[in-house]
This record gives C-alpha cells, sequence and structure tokens, in this order.
C-alpha cells in the first residue's frame, strides 16, 4: 500500500515495513512539540494517519482517575484510553529476537489494551501468538508471556515508562491489539 509517499508492506514474520520518502506534504513539526511527539507526528504523516494526535499531559496525569485522564485527552470515552506493553516469551531467553524469527517465532511482541477492560489473559495472548507462528509455533509449556522491564522497554521501544506508543517504535515487533477495541465508536 502507499500513501503520502511511504510504501508500507508486511514482511515474512508479519512486521510491517515502511520504505520512507517523504512527501513534500510533511511539513515540520510545531515548535513547541517534544522532539518525541514531533517524532511521532512526521510517522503518522508519513504513514497518511491524518486523525493521529498527540499531546503531552501533566507531569501527574497518572496519579487521575480515568474520567479526568479522558478530559485531559479529549477522548470520546475512558474506554478509548489505552496502554502499551512489550510483551516477552521468557521460554525464549537463550534466543535472539533475530534468531526467533528465524524460526517462524516471536521472542517479542507489543500489546494494546484497554485501561478500563479486562486484564490481560495471558492464555489468550499465548493463544494468538502461537496462532501468528503458525506451523512454527511450539507447544504451549513453551511461552511464557511477561512484560519486560522499564529499561528494556526503553531500549525496545525508544519511549519512556508510562509513554510507549506502538507507532515508532525503535524495534519492528508484531502489534497485538485488544479485539474491544474495533468496537468503539470513533472520536
Amino acid at each position: 500500500a502507499e500513501a503520502s509517499g511511504v510504501r508500507l508492506s508486511i514482511d515474512r514474520a508479519g512486521h510491517a515495513l515502511v520504505d520512507r520518502h517523504p512527501s513534500p506534504a510533511a511539513a515540520a513539526p510545531p515548535h513547541d512539540s517534544s522532539p518525541v511527539q514531533a517524532r511521532l507526528e512526521l510517522v503518522a504523516r508519513e504513514l497518511g494517519l491524518s486523525s493521529a494526535r498527540f499531546c503531552r499531559t501533566p507531569q501527574d496525569y497518572y496519579e487521575h482517575e480515568l474520567e479526568w485522564r479522558r478530559e485531559v485527552l479529549g477522548a470520546c470515552s475512558t474506554a478509548a484510553l489505552c496502554k502499551s506493553m512489550i510483551m516477552e516469551n521468557t521460554r525464549l531467553s537463550g534466543v535472539s529476537a533475530a534468531e526467533a524469527a528465524g524460526l517462524g517465532r516471536y521472542k517479542r511482541v507489543c500489546v494494546v489494551l484497554q485501561y478500563d477492560g479486562p486484564k490481560l489473559d495471558k492464555h489468550k495472548l499465548t493463544d494468538v501468538v502461537r496462532g501468528l507462528e503458525g506451523r512454527h509455533a511450539a507447544a504451549k509449556r513453551q511461552y511464557s508471556l511477561r512484560m519486560v522491564s522499564g529499561e528494556e522497554s526503553l531500549a525496545l521501544s525508544g519511549f519512556e515508562h508510562n509513554a510507549v506508543t506502538p507507532l515508532g517504535m525503535a524495534t519492528p515487533m508484531p502489534l497485538l491489539v485488544s479485539e474491544r477495541l474495533r468496537g468503539l465508536a470513533d472520536g
């Protein structure tokens, strides 16, 4: 698919590959943006994501209730508030991500879920990852998906704690989005 000078394709392992040829329409970000926000806005424009919005939140953002956060962000409901977490299959600890990919396996995935939705079900997550791996999937006992440490998350995503977004991550990995998000109204 091509949009705004960007060619998007999917590789053998299911990763989105972006061939960036920025179009003249990819204008400079506003001067009041942080470097991270400016980078995300550019990536969104390059991908043709016209509805993507980025904003900085107050320092005490996570100390407040979801309704207050919804209002600060201008979200349509608290159901639209999500978190992104990088999960690692610790049963592949002696294997690099590249080696795992060579075996048709995934060492890490980024999971997006709602704050006010159900908790992450690791059994369902294992089933989804095994489904992605298809004929290369191992037995269920070969999966132990755990959230990576804050330091690992920063290194893999390029984003600080509580600021991980699947857009523009430093390390490509499969993105798994909660099914419940598809049912949300736009806005």
